[in-house]
């Protein structure tokens, strides 16, 4: 109202959505909730109810009073809510709630470039600033010829506000940055950077040095508390943050707490059910690719690491440092109640569970509990009958592992 009142040109938008229900993508409301903080289950749950719906069309015709109707083939829909539900409304509204600031964005992505020399006003066009000085700079009786006005204007020099973009390889430069960035591809092709001793490739040489350093054993970062030696100075700090026991990112279902955010991502996956990979061989299926081709080894037989004291050997490095404290006789979680000490935390918080009693795993037949999970496989063999593990000498079968071996010493 203030700018008609001063006889400004005023712009009013009217936005109307048609089918504005159906043109609703599903991807968005969930990315949306997931952005509030809705994660999990209630995210899953509506993932799925606006997934794998289908429609088809249906034409009706009434020929001599009677009724026929040809319909296509279901096809896949992808956008839409459905209407008439509760949630659908929900779902629109959230799909539509940041309209406003992406209005904004767009007009404050405008560059007002044209100056007027009356009132010093910038105008994004030179059409728009010659209406200006029509409306607002001329008389009323020389406001019906704007000739003189858009001449004057169209002298208007532009001002050189654009960016342009030089490549730092040649001597090439345009004002477009997908251009600038379509040429650095080309440069990028001719001057990729490879491993001699692996399939690495990288487009800058500081990170092949960097990639290098694996290959040679080279960790010139160390920790000034512990033995820890690393190749980035970023590990380091991340290392660092176990000594000061800082967990930044926590989980909002549990008490879960870590150092990375990745951490934290791999750790909802835990709520949510998903493993995303799986065993081609059996049914074994994880969360991180690392673990299944740690799983892989099983069937392979592979086993890298091995011990320099005894003929102990396994599959990951972390197991091989557990089990080398067993010949230095290291043990550095310790029980504040009783004199139990062990080589793992894990170890500990199991040991834990005696002295509080608790005995989360329980049998559904009989009324049995256990400490751990693995107690309680075992134990279900029992109602099963399955006995995995068997005598090549005799007819003898059982359950464990260690029964087994108890047995054959029996033959010897």
């Amino acid at each position: 109202m203030t700018s008609l009142n001063n006889n400004y040109l005023t712009t009013v938008l009217f936005i109307d959505l048609s089918k504005a229900f159906d043109f609703v993508a599903h991807k968005t409301p969930v990315s949306k909730l997931e952005s509030l903080g809705i994660r999990g289950p209630p995210l899953l749950w509506i993932s799925s109810y606006l997934s794998g719906r289908k429609q088809k069309v249906v034409l009706k015709k009434i020929f001599n009073n009677e009724i026929s109707s040809i319909s296509s083939e279901y096809r896949d829909c992808s956008t839409g809510v459905p209407q008439g539900s509760v949630l659908g409304p929900i779902l629109f509204i959230l799909y539509i709630n940041d309209i406003t600031e992406v209005t904004k964005h767009q007009w404050a992505s405008t560059k007002y470039i044209f100056e007027c020399d009356g009132c010093s006003k910038k105008f994004s066009t030179k059409d728009i600033l010659a209406k200006h000085i029509s409306y607002s700079h001329m008389t009323q009786k020389n406001q019906k010829n704007t000739t003189a006005v858009r001449t004057q204007v169209e002298q208007t020099p532009v001002p050189q506000l654009t960016e342009i973009f030089n490549c730092d390889i040649c001597e090439f430069k345009t004002t477009q940055k997908g251009r600038i960035l379509a040429h650095l591809k080309a440069h990028v092709a001719e001057q990729v950077c490879c491993c001699n001793n692996c399939d690495y490739k990288s487009i800058k040489k500081d990170r092949l040095q960097r990639h290098m350093k694996i290959h040679t054993g080279e960790k010139p970062v160390s920790c000034h508390i512990c033995k820890y030696q690393c190749i980035q100075k970023s590990d380091l700090q991340r290392h660092m943050k176990i000594h000061t026991g800082e967990k930044p990112f926590s989980c909002h279902i549990c008490e879960y707490k870590c150092i990375e955010k990745s951490s934290l991502q791999r750790h909802m996956k835990i709520h949510t059910g998903e493993k995303p990979f799986s065993c081609q061989i059996c049914k074994y299926q994880c969360i991180r690719k690392s673990q299944l081709q740690s799983h892989m080894k099983i069937h392979t037989g592979e086993k890298p690491f091995s011990c320099n004291i005894c003929e102990y050997k396994c599959i990951e490095k972390s197991s091989l440092q557990r089990h080398m404290k067993i010949h230095t006789g290291e043990k550095p979680f310790s029980c504040h109640i009783c004199e139990y000490k062990c080589i793992e935390k894990s170890s500990l918080q199991r040991h834990m569970k005696i002295h509080t009693g608790e005995k989360p795993f329980s049998c559904h037949i009989c009324k049995y509990q256990f400490i751990r999970k693995s107690n309680l496989q075992t134990h279900m063999k029992i109602h099963t009958g399955e006995k995995p593990f068997s005598c090549h000498i005799c007819e003898y079968k059982c359950i464990q592992k260690s029964s087994l071996q108890r047995h054959m010493k029996t033959h010897t």
